[in-house]
This record gives structure tokens, sequence and C-alpha cells, in this order.
């Protein structure tokens, strides 16, 4: 909440917020945020993202984004006189599949991970599961196929 750009206690107000990708050649976008109501001072914003290079161009009100990025959001406080910076970094939260369900002492079993994080080049990349009992512990490289 920002009191001092709650200016009119009878309306709704705004405000800007600047929103910037370090990884990006688009610039930065300016994002207008709406008091959420008469005298809240608070104030909010629907960003648009779309991924890669879709945009490209500052001011289209969308902001290009990518694994790995970070999405960096600048507030210009006027009243105390200073910047208040949020950053964020684009991520993807793997998922773990172990097959056959059950598992059977003696059988083998087929660990997938998906994780468009660990994808980083366009060759097959690699990583590493940690399987785990309550009397052993091993360590299972992943390669990426397909």
């Amino acid at each position: 909440a920002d009191s001092d750009v709650n200016v009119d206690p009878l309306r709704v107000d705004a405000g800007l917020v600047t929103v910037s990708v370090d990884n990006s050649t688009q610039g930065v976008e300016e994002l207008a945020v709406v008091e959420t109501a008469a005298d809240t001072g608070v104030f909010t914003a629907l960003m648009r993202l779309t991924w890669g290079t879709i945009n490209g161009a500052a001011g289209d009100g969308a902001v290009d984004i990518a694994y790995g990025d970070v999405v960096r959001f600048l507030y210009r406080d006027a009243y105390p006189d200073v910047d208040v910076v949020a950053t964020l970094e684009v991520a993807s939260v793997g998922e773990l599949d172990i097959n056959p369900k059950p598992i059977t002492a003696g059988l083998g079993l087929t660990v997938t991970v998906t994780d468009e994080d660990l994808n980083t080049t366009p060759s097959p990349d690699a990583g590493t599961v940690t399987l785990e009992t309550s009397t052993d512990t091993e360590v299972v490289a992943v390669v990426e196929t397909g």
C-alpha cells in the first residue's frame, strides 16, 4: 500500500511500475497500476507475459520471458524518495515419475524427470535424481531423450 499515490480519497488513483527482463533486448515496459478502490492506497495491475521473443518491442504491454530470466519490477516512491524493487526468476517446477507402481525388490524401475530448466542446450542435457530408502541412498544420472 502506498498512501502518497492515493492523491484523491474520493477517486481511484493510478501509478506506474517499470518492468524489465535481464536477458531481453525488448527494453522496459511501463505497467499502469490502478487503485483497488477509492482511498485504499493499494494498487494492482495485470502484466502480460509472452514466451520467447514474440513481442520484442518496448511499450507493447507485454514482457517476453524465458527460463532463467530475472524479471525486475521497479516502483519509484515519491515520499520518501526511494526505489522499491522486486525480482522474480522465471523457472519451471520439475515433475518426477517412477514406474512400475508399486515397485518390487529385485526388479528394475524407470525414473522420468520432466523439467524445462534442465533443457539448457540443443543437445541432450543431463541431471541427477537421488533415490532414498530407510537404509540406502543412490544417485542416478538421467539424460534427456527426444
